[in-house]
């Protein structure tokens, strides 16, 4: 009897479970649903794939980078810094341009813009309310937090992670009053 063999990574094992095909980006929607970028093809755009009740779908469209916002909202950016929202059945252009995206609990988008550089990074910006508002600082890598806890310091719920240009990470916490005038 000739057994086949799955090619699995090193953690395969205790809790784990692969599903087929292949991806380079991966972000998790509130509804259980998982979105991919292909691992097929060269170049930093990649096809969008979508993965709902045991099938995948491939979603029109390419991107570098993606989140899902809480209310299934997929955001992505593409290479040449193109931001765009999809419903699950259109896409949106939002003006701007990025080169790393996050979608808060509260459903605002942050991004690191795609212009300028300095010693810290690109500058980080929100959009909520169909606009933009620069925040202080600058980064390379960002991440919303979705934790409804709280942490002794200056870590609260509701803010972002950042990496910077010098490897430096940090946290910054949305405070009313300070974006948008909320």
């Amino acid at each position: 009897m000739t057994s086949v063999r799955i090619p699995r990574s090193a953690i395969q094992p205790v809790g784990w479970t692969q599903l087929r095909g292949g991806g380079i980006f991966v972000a998790a929607s509130p509804d259980g649903s998982v979105w991919v970028l292909s691992s097929i093809g060269s170049g930093l755009d990649r096809s969008i794939w979508h993965y709902v009740n045991g099938s995948w779908t491939n979603i029109p469209g390419a991107a570098m980078r993606m989140s899902v916002a809480p209310d299934n909202v997929l955001w992505v950016i593409n290479s040449a810094g193109g931001i765009y929202a999809y419903d699950g059945s259109s896409w949106s252009t939002i003006a701007g341009g990025a080169s790393d995206i996050t979608v808060g609990v509260d459903g605002s988008v942050y991004v690191i813009s795609n212009q300028g550089s300095g010693t810290y990074g690109r500058g980080i910006w929100r959009y909520t309310g169909g606009s933009w508002t620069q925040l202080p600082g600058a980064a390379v890598r960002i991440a919303a937090s979705w934790d409804t806890g709280t942490y002794p310091g200056s870590i609260a719920p509701g803010g972002f992670w950042v990496t910077n240009a010098l490897s430096g990470i940090y946290y910054f916490t949305i405070t009313r009053g300070l974006v948008l005038g909320a």
